[in-house]
């Protein structure tokens, strides 16, 4: 693939270099398919043992090195938390290249991407918030959806690199729009998540086969279905672990917008009732399992 402005030679015949920091559970698969892409990505992990994975299965594209990484003009970020976020951003900053883009995959509240804009911009550094759409799993099938928010042009050169594995992407506006609009898609499915939970432990408590509940609302095209309760409604009602994302991850984003909406003075008591649920799901020590887990939650009384 033909590379623009945006990569530069990291001293080999030939090779273009990208940096991607952040091998976890998202960052890898979607590292590994991008070195199917282009010449060069120098990668980077504080776990020894994803880098060592990522490049026994995506050499030779994929690199260990500092020097690259360092002097890659565009660095994508697939990192756990906003701190080690923040932390990244601030090392680049420390040692900016020259027309350096920063593309950010992370899921972060729409005020801490205006920060680390406000950040990288001091350093004439181009911040880049993507937040991306599905699982793990539909980043190894190449069935993730890319929402992009910076400069256009960025936008469209990273929609004919990922297109090709197969991605899909959108662009948004400038940064932070995509990570508002992230949020609020992602308030939708979790709030969904936990009146489906509350209907399926409805049906358990009054004898009614889960099962048949669930048959039915596929079938019947009536305003329960959705593609949510479609795609985890059995393993809600079967306890089970099916590796889809991690409750803790869906108890911050669910609490993102609930702080996204008080701040701008929009009354969202559905919303804030679902955090609750989400939170208490946290103080019960949930946090790593899957966010179909919710089911496990009491409905609290009198609230």
């Amino acid at each position: 693939m033909k590379r623009d402005d945006h990569t530069q030679s990291d001293g080999r015949a030939g090779a273009e270099a990208l940096g991607f920091i952040g091998l976890g559970a998202m960052g890898m698969p979607i590292a590994r398919r991008l070195a199917t892409a282009v010449d060069c990505l120098a990668v980077c992990d504080i776990s020894a043992e994803c880098v060592g994975h990522l490049l026994e299965a995506a050499a030779p594209a994929a690199v260990e090195d500092a020097d690259i990484l360092m002097g890659a003009k565009t660095i994508f970020l697939c990192l756990p938390s906003q701190t080690s976020t923040r932390q990244v951003v601030e090392d680049l900053v420390s040692r900016p290249a020259t027309n350096r883009t920063i593309i950010d995959f992370g899921a972060h509240p729409p005020g801490f991407v205006s920060e680390m804009n406000e950040i990288c911009q001091c350093a004439s550094i181009q911040y880049c918030d993507c937040p991306v759409f599905g699982t793990p799993l539909m980043a190894e099938r190449g069935e993730l959806y890319f929402l992009f928010s910076g400069p256009e042009r960025v936008s469209e050169w990273f929609d004919g690199l990922v297109h090709p594995l197969g991605y899909r992407t959108r662009y948004a506006g400038p940064p932070g729009t995509a990570s508002l609009l992230k949020l609020l898609q992602n308030a939708i499915g979790t709030a969904n998540l936990a009146i489906g939970a509350e209907a399926l432990r409805i049906c358990e408590a009054t004898g009614v086969d889960p099962g048949l509940f669930i048959g039915i609302v596929r079938e019947c095209g009536g305003i329960g279905q959705s593609s949510v309760f479609d795609r985890f409604a059995d393993d809600m009602a079967a306890r089970r672990d099916s590796g889809e994302g991690r409750l803790r991850i869906a108890a911050k984003d669910m609490h993102s917008v609930v702080n996204l909406a008080a701040s701008a003075n929009v009354s969202a008591p559905l919303m804030v009732e679902t955090d609750r649920q989400y939170e208490r799901a946290m103080q019960e020590g949930m946090g790593e399992q899957q966010f179909t887990d919710i089911i496990q939650i009491k409905a609290a009384e009198n609230l």
